[in-house]
């Protein structure tokens, strides 16, 4: 089985070659959003041959644009031998004439009050990561580590449903209040014919040049993966295949014991010119075992050439497919607008009698015969703007983001079809039926690193007994199924954010003094404040915190 070969079979190879890797250049790049941000403030101008919509980025494609390392070569309070290891080398570091390896603990030691709810709040977690490479074709990497965190009330109530902490693993009550968790990930990389690179490993991805993406996320838990990456000309083509969980009535913590279900994705990236690049998205998605027996992984989607669609239409197969198009057109010399628009389905003929019925009903606002909204037309759209050196002002940049999707996008009749993984989104993490806002300032001074963060949602939930569209692990159908236990979806007049309106606001500013660059050590001062008001109940979290971490990401609480 897929799954078992990329989860036991990667570790096993990270560990019995590390005695003979060497100096590496299909490795992952590895930043925080602060330092991530000022290389793409490098990465995004027009002249530059890059394709940021892929990530995570290898460091050998962004070798042939700049050398990233010196964006952050900072003066030393001293020049010694102690200052020069601790302030600009990995803890661990070895190296021959054609090898490298380097590995550095991962280290989170925050903690802070919840001045909403009166609590204290505190995140803590021990690991370990290294990279390492081979005469600049084979690359591999992974990280391991545990954490027991004690999170706002809001937060709670989230990993009270998924039994997950939101994009880490499984959570594990904890006998000193909060959850305990294990994040690990690993990838084997390997260059071939200067133009494929064939990687396989438990991880992420994220494709799109947002802070959001809705075609594929770094939202949801790791998940094993074999990708073949192809840039020819102007092109990078993407194929990834994907071993996913559902976790719908599994009571069962066991990996093993969850439903499983696979994904083929392809995602092509054109640049047209300097300044447009084209974008075209697809995804193909499948239950294990459905009515005719045991499918496992499906070698009919391993063609990978794109598109899978007239594949999945020439078999007659329900399975769950998607499609979506992308754009990015720069202005002036440090200036992005992008979009992207998914089609998890479409009725053309809906769409078009829609659109003429909401015209008419304005006229004749009472007429139930003037139909518009039907449930199948599920789809979602984005547009944004981000920009550099504003107002000439070296590394401060701007993003705003626009993201909106219909009721029940992303879902399916079938849960285990659905767009998601070990009950998380693999898109937005909002799942259906909202409108979003996003807004960040951020600006970096030498190892000072500021980040102002807004983002406000509309979505609408459920009451009981009713499916309006935001909960994609719910069955989706007009009728009523037996064998899916669904509630019927009414069939039209569904618009976005029906249901139980709840508005959720997150504003933040984050403060981070970059100690090393080479393993991201830094202290950070972080303030929060989300709200979630509806009709029904309102919480609020007002949150600071104060520490240290060490080669790990950032974490927002905005959904």
């Amino acid at each position: 089985m897929l799954n078992k070969s990329i989860r036991h079979i990667i570790p096993f190879l990270l560990l019995t070659c590390l005695c003979v890797i060497a100096k590496a250049q299909p490795v992952h790049t590895e930043y925080f959003s602060g330092m991530h941000e000022v290389l793409n403030a490098s990465l995004y101008p027009y002249e530059t041959d890059f394709h940021p919509d892929v990530q995570p980025y290898y460091k050998s494609d962004v070798d042939k644009c700049l050398n990233a390392d010196s964006l952050f070569i900072f003066k030393l309070p001293k020049q010694n031998a102690f200052y020069t290891k601790a302030l600009t080398r990995n803890i661990i570091s070895l190296s021959g004439k054609k090898w490298n390896i380097v590995a550095d603990p991962m280290l989170n030691v925050t903690g802070g009050c919840d001045f909403a709810g009166k609590s204290s709040v505190s995140e803590s977690g021990i690991g370990f990561r290294m990279q390492a490479g081979f005469f600049n074709k084979l690359a591999m990497g992974g990280s391991v580590m545990y954490s027991q965190s004690v999170f706002p009330e809001l937060m709670n109530e989230k990993i009270e449903q998924t039994r997950v902490v939101p994009g880490q693993g499984y959570a594990y009550k904890s006998a000193w209040g909060g959850y305990n968790y294990l994040n690990y990930d690993a990838y084997l990389a390997y260059h071939f014919l200067n133009h494929f690179t064939l990687e396989a490993g438990m991880g992420k991805n994220f494709w799109g040049d947002g802070y959001r993406s809705l075609f594929l996320s770094d939202n949801p838990y790791n998940y094993p993966y074999l990708k073949l990456t192809t840039n020819v000309w102007h092109f990078k083509l993407v194929n990834l295949y994907a071993n996913f969980k559902d976790m719908t009535g599994i009571p069962s913590t066991r990996w093993s014991d969850m439903t499983n279900k696979y994904g083929a994705f392809h995602y092509l990236s054109w640049d047209i010119s300097k300044r447009v690049n084209l974008g075209f998205f697809e995804s193909i998605i499948w239950q294990d075992k459905d009515s005719t027996g045991s499918r496992g992984f499906d070698i009919n989607y391993l063609n990978p050439i794109i598109f899978l669609r007239p594949v999945e239409f020439s078999r007659g197969s329900p399975d769950n497919a998607l499609l979506g198009i992308s754009l990015r057109v720069k202005v002036g010399k440090k200036t992005s607008l992008y979009g992207q628009l998914l089609i998890d389905d479409i009725i053309f003929d809906e769409v078009l009698h829609g659109i003429w019925h909401r015209i008419e009903r304005i006229v004749h606002p009472h007429d139930s015969t003037l139909t518009y909204g039907y449930w199948s037309n599920k789809q979602a759209w984005q547009i944004g703007v981000k920009s550099y050196d504003l107002f000439t002002l070296k590394n401060l940049s701007v993003m705003a983001e626009f993201n909106f999707a219909k009721p029940y996008t992303w879902a399916h009749r079938i849960v285990t079809q659905n767009y998601g993984h070990y009950n998380q989104p693999l898109a937005h993490p909002e799942g259906g039926n909202f409108r979003e806002t996003v807004l960040f300032l951020r600006y970096n001074y030498r190892r000072w690193f500021f980040d102002a963060h807004f983002n406000y949602i509309v979505t609408g939930v459920d009451s009981v007994n009713s499916d309006f569209g935001q909960d994609i692990y719910k069955p989706v159908y007009d009728t009523y199924d037996p064998a899916l236990g669904n509630i019927p979806v009414r069939p039209y007049f569904n618009k976005i954010a029906q249901g139980i309106k709840t508005k959720i606001a997150y504003y933040s500013l984050d403060v981070a003094y970059l100690i090393n660059p080479r393993n991201n050590m830094r202290l950070v001062l972080s303030y929060y404040y989300r709200s979630s008001e509806s009709s029904v109940k309102n919480s609020y979290s007002n949150v600071l915190t104060f520490g240290l971490k060490m080669s790990v990401p950032e974490r927002h609480f905005d959904y």
